[in-house]
């Protein structure tokens, strides 16, 4: 909490239920795979996380039970070893979700056009140092309540291995460019607001050492 945006629970939330159909097709290459699949969704009783404003000029966000949500989507994973010393690893899923839902008198809809993608990277340098990468996107979207922009981040880890191989130091960055951080909109007839949220120490570096006394 602080002191002008309260979170609390809803004791009366009630589960969602989703009804899930998919249909994929696996290729493989001399040196890797791709699969894409295509799939629908059909959930209810949906859960959203609604901000209202209050009497006293504060906000309440607290998770409730609106009525349905329909998504379909195209979603592709592909592996590939380039060398022996490179591989990557990426999926990405471009889909449509729609949401109807009504609370307290208020309609609550959204219908929107998104995607997000992952990729992953490893390189071995020599025999003993491995280095890999990590990016993560999610596009825009629209949200019952107004709009969620972007989100990305990027992860850097190298790894040495010593004493014969029998120990390991290891160099991790994340979030090396600050940037995983959350960004909303909010705009209603009778409020609007913008937030730029973002969990303390997320960028961060980590050295450590593993040493294995045997196999």
């Amino acid at each position: 909490n602080d002191p002008r945006n309260n979170n609390i629970g809803n004791p009366n939330l009630r589960p969602e239920f989703t009804n899930s159909y998919e249909a994929g097709y696996l290729h493989y290459f001399a040196s890797g795979s791709i699969l894409s699949s295509i799939y629908y969704r059909q959930t209810s009783g949906v859960i959203e996380e609604l901000t209202l404003p209050s009497q006293d000029g504060t906000t309440i966000e607290y998770p409730v039970n609106l009525s349905s949500r329909n998504s379909y989507g195209l979603e592709f994973n592909f592996n590939y070893d380039f060398f022996k010393w490179w591989d990557i690893n990426a999926n990405a899923n471009f889909y449509r979700s729609m949401t109807n839902g009504e609370y307290e008198g208020v309609e609550y809809d959204n219908d929107t056009y998104t995607w997000s993608s992952q990729t992953n990277t490893t390189l071995d340098i020599g025999e003993s140092v491995q280095v890999q990468l990590s990016f993560d996107y999610i596009a825009p979207r629209n949200t019952t309540q107004g709009r969620r922009l972007a989100r990305y981040s990027l992860d850097l880890a190298a790894s040495l291995d010593v004493f014969n191989n029998k120990g390991t130091f290891t160099l991790t960055g994340r979030d090396i460019f600050n940037t995983r951080r959350r960004r909303s909109i909010i705009d209603q007839p009778t409020y609007y607001e913008e937030s730029d949220f973002q969990w303390r120490q997320r960028r961060r570096i980590v050295l450590s050492f593993n040493y294995r006394l045997n196999e």
